[in-house]
């Protein structure tokens, strides 16, 4: 699936072939580390997922997920695996790019995702990282190579049996950690750059510390025992409940400056299912991998930074308050006092696929067991919300969200409910 741009060809950067010798020489040794440091971890069943917040009484009550005698087990496991954190290998990452974590019919969504973000002027590097082969379908992988973006297998890398969940929320920060990139953007398949992601590697914000991170909608719903887990509290503390939780659809990351965090980011990730998840989550949304980065700052004592202005809701046009489309992330700011404004659109409840827009009867794009086998998806339906709206030349999303825009006069649009624009 291609698309046309207005950026040139010949001023987009293309990512390096990588080594993989050179950048995996130290998973070895890391891997080990991490299964040294999850020998004796108790075992958490995954919490069901929860149709609203928990309240307070409720989070109480996981406080009896671990005894005293487990939490500091799993304390002194976490301080073992940081006492020997391997030092940064040098020469062997190097630039700056994007990296996208696609595969299954999440590559639907980095079709229109990869498209906005050249349509956003971006000329960086990009690398789209799959689970392994069987995710290479229709030789997209070879198309996208025209547009300075490159494929990339984390079987490659690393033995992917070792993760266990199938929908990726152990393998985002893996991409990062094997990314050719010294300078990373992560940006999540189903996120749209609203503006030309280079403008946050020259933020201050990001400068400053070397991580850029956004809030997400909730406070903190996590066990109680996780700060004196991590070593940040003496006890069980209940801080954190006053706190936002983080959202991981974009991040901003220096693995020079930050590797150390990564590699504790990783930690929580390789035991994140059995553990780190449920310890960090109720169940109500973002039970994964969104929190593990700031916890491993935290842990660290690391600076880093976080977009001040809050996420906003995207809502359906017509049906503000009522059906809920995403969110916009909002830039970091110029420090001119100006209010920040839109730089991602998260497709977080109503997912955009490339054969809502552009085609009938596509060819899916989806894995199978069998490297031969017959293609599996989520058949397109012409009257589902999406697909129709944009059939039928109907607004999706309402025009509340254009004040937000960096570009868009929302009073340019008086009757939105008739405009084919998104």
């Amino acid at each position: 699936m291609a698309w046309q741009s207005d950026v040139s060809s010949s001023v987009i950067k293309a990512p390096l072939d990588a080594n993989i010798a050179t950048i995996t020489s130290f998973w070895p040794a890391l891997k080990s580390a991490l299964e040294a440091g999850g020998r004796g971890l108790p075992v958490l069943k995954r919490p069901p997922f929860q149709t609203a917040p928990p309240t307070e009484d409720l989070i109480r009550e996981r406080t009896n997920l671990l005894t005293l005698e487990e939490a500091t087990r799993v304390r002194d496991l976490h301080a073992a695996f940081i006492q020997n954190l391997l030092v940064y290998p040098r020469k062997t990452f190097q630039g700056r790019g994007i990296v996208m974590l696609a595969g299954g019919h999440y590559s639907e969504y980095a079709v229109i995702a990869l498209g906005v973000l050249r349509e956003s002027g971006s000329t960086l590097p990009v690398e789209v990282w799959r689970r392994d082969e069987r995710e290479e379908k229709h030789a997209w992988c070879e198309e996208i190579k025209h547009g300075g973006m490159a494929c990339r297998r984390l079987s490659d890398y690393m033995d992917t049996d070792l993760l266990a969940i199938a929908d990726g929320k152990e393998m985002k920060v893996f991409t990062m950690l094997f990314s050719s990139f010294e300078e990373v953007i992560f940006i999540d398949a189903d996120n749209m750059a609203l503006q030309t992601p280079e403008l946050l590697f020259e933020s201050e914000a990001y400068k400053s510390t070397g991580v850029l991170l956004w809030n997400d909608y909730w406070p903190y719903d996590s066990v109680d025992w996780l700060d004196y887990i991590v070593s940040i509290s003496g006890n069980a503390s209940q801080a954190l409940w006053n706190q936002t939780t983080y959202e991981s659809g974009q991040i901003v990351w220096n693995k020079r400056r930050h590797w150390d965090a990564l590699l504790l980011a990783t930690y929580y990730n390789y035991h994140g299912p059995d553990l780190y998840y449920t310890l960090l989550n109720f169940g109500y949304a973002g039970w994964g991998d969104k929190d593990t980065f700031p916890l491993a700052l935290r842990a660290l004592n690391k600076p880093f930074s976080t977009v001040q202005a809050q996420p906003r809701d995207v809502w359906v046009s017509g049906q503000v308050g009522v059906r809920r489309a995403g969110m916009l992330q909002m830039g970091p700011g110029s420090g001119d006092g100006k209010p920040a404004t839109a730089f991602f659109l998260h497709a977080t409840t109503i997912k955009w696929s490339h054969r809502d827009f552009v085609c009938d009867g596509c060819l899916p794009i989806w894995h199978t067991e069998a490297l031969n086998g017959a293609f599996r998806s989520r058949w397109e339906d012409a009257d589902a919300e999406l697909h129709g709206q944009l059939r039928s030349n109907i607004r999706i999303l309402d025009a509340d969200m254009l004040q937000y825009m960096p570009t868009i006069d929302a009073n340019s649009f008086i009757n939105p409910g008739n405009d084919s624009r998104a």
